[in-house]
């Protein structure tokens, strides 16, 4: 079976990143028919060929420097094991940068998907860089954003409730 534009499309755009909902009214269908779409063998490998293709372009691109002043032959010595850990570290943690930016925005106002999602970010740059996150600057901000009334008492509970998870997950590292 081949797939379909709209199947293509619809793959392209998941794997920039965009909600399901997002993509189906993109692509002028329902978000049940990715769901029915994402059973299919091939489409689920064309997505998934995607978004590698995707991170690794990411990485490349956030380990990609400069050219420096530096003597070729300090250039050309053989990386060592803990340096190269250290740098896909540091690739990684700009990605997660990256996408913290584009969600603080959205988090402000009081979108409960970005809330969840700088959580998850927040909690893969902990494991990166082995720190345990303290949940009492995310639980002040939540404070203020119901007290503005950009989020209701449920979305409070919900933050309130993954950092809870989130921190028996990082008691167990």
């Amino acid at each position: 079976m081949n797939l379909t534009e709209q199947q293509l499309k619809s793959i392209e755009l998941l794997s920039s990143g965009m909600a399901q909902k997002d993509v189906a009214q993109a692509i002028g269908t329902t978000p049940r028919t990715l769901q029915r779409w994402s059973k299919l063998p091939e489409y689920r490998e064309a997505t998934k060929q995607a978004k590698s293709e995707k991170a690794t372009i990411a990485i490349k691109q956030a380990t990609d420097e400069k050219p420096a002043s530096t003597p070729i032959s300090v250039v050309q010595q053989p990386l060592t094991r803990d340096q190269t850990r250290e740098q896909m570290r540091l690739a990684q943690n700009n990605i997660l940068n990256e996408l913290q930016l584009t969600m603080i925005p959205k988090a402000l106002d009081g979108d409960i998907r970005a809330v969840n999602c700088l959580l998850k970010i927040m909690d893969y740059q902990s494991n990166l860089f082995g720190l345990k996150v303290s949940a009492i600057p995310i639980l002040r901000a939540v404070e203020v954003l119901l007290m503005d009334h950009l989020i209701g008492v449920d979305h409070a509970q919900i933050i309130s409730d993954s950092l809870a998870e989130l921190e028996r997950k990082m008691a167990k590292i």
